[in-house]
């Protein structure tokens, strides 16, 4: 994914540097949060899919800095670039201990954990479609500047 970001911005914007960098700092950055909710809602192997998060977050720890003062350094080769560790250590304990949490539910307490999951299914689908719903209105204003008709601008 670095490499497909980095790509893409030089690509995408061969004149401007920071959205370059922006992009491929968007490739580099962990994620995987919400694919936890689709693989839920799908029926999907949600062991394996909170296991891949839970090592990406922890694997940023050395690949971001890693991408960042390699390939990173291509795109720049002066400024203050900063790593933050705070934030990714922050990420990484806002994600094992609910972890923790519900691997001893889950293996301690199986019909509670049964029942559970019931329930965060319905809740998972009300929060994707306030998402989508919550984003469409809060971003209006930019569907207002839009047209249908495509425009030459040369």
């Amino acid at each position: 994914m670095p490499l497909l970001s980095y790509g893409l911005g030089k690509l995408l914007f061969p004149n401007n540097a920071e959205m370059q960098l922006g992009m491929f700092f968007t490739g580099v950055a962990p994620g995987g949060g919400a694919s936890n909710i689709w693989t839920v809602l799908l029926g999907g192997n949600i062991s394996l899919s909170i296991i891949m998060t839970a090592i990406s977050t922890i694997a940023a720890f050395g690949m971001m800095p890693l991408w960042i003062f390699t390939l990173g350094k291509v795109i720049f080769d002066s400024g203050n670039l900063e790593v933050p560790y705070t934030q990714i250590t922050t990420y990484v304990v806002a994600l094992i201990i609910p972890l923790g949490i519900g691997f001893l539910i889950q293996r301690y307490f199986k019909k509670i954990a049964q029942c559970m999951t019931r329930f965060l299914k319905g809740l998972s689908v009300g929060l994707i479609i306030f998402i989508v719903v919550f984003a469409i209105i809060t971003n209006l204003y930019l569907f207002q500047l839009f047209s249908w008709q495509v425009r030459r601008l040369i």
